[in-house]
């Protein structure tokens, strides 16, 4: 039965390395296991979030939740896949975290001013939502 089958109520899954049956061959390097999970853990503490990974970008959404949450994301760096969970969140859509099979690719890399640029970002997005910029109720 497919994930986001009507019958299932999910509107938007996430692939997360944080969950306890991901298998990552070779890992991450351990400084970015480190830095990502410091700020996975900012970002639930920081929203109230319940979202274990906001970084591996693997996302599949609903029709109805892509239209209604990238009508009012605003961001267009790396912060976008958090910014877009964090508005399913707000807007009471159904999450699914499912783990993931892969390999760290050797020369990929996020170095510290990326991390730093995506902190700015959620800051942005944080303030927005404080002070309501995102029309978050029924259309």
């Amino acid at each position: 039965m497919p994930l986001l089958a009507s019958d299932r109520n999910t509107n938007l899954i996430i692939g997360s390395r944080m969950h306890r049956e991901t298998r990552i061959d070779p890992p991450l390097p351990l400084s970015r296991r480190i830095a990502e999970y410091i700020l996975n853990l900012y970002m639930r503490r920081l929203f109230r979030s319940h979202i274990k990974d906001f970084f591996l970008g693997f996302q599949c959404f609903s029709e109805e939740a892509a239209e209604r949450i990238f009508s009012l994301t605003r961001s267009d760096s790396w912060s976008a896949a958090g910014e877009a969970i964090l508005l399913a969140e707000r807007l009471n859509y159904r999450i699914l975290e499912v783990p993931v099979t892969g390999a760290y690719a050797t020369g990929s890399h996020f170095r510290m001013r990326d991390y730093l640029h995506w902190f700015r970002d959620t800051i942005r997005i944080w303030w927005r939502l404080k002070r309501q910029k995102y029309p978050l109720t029924n259309p």
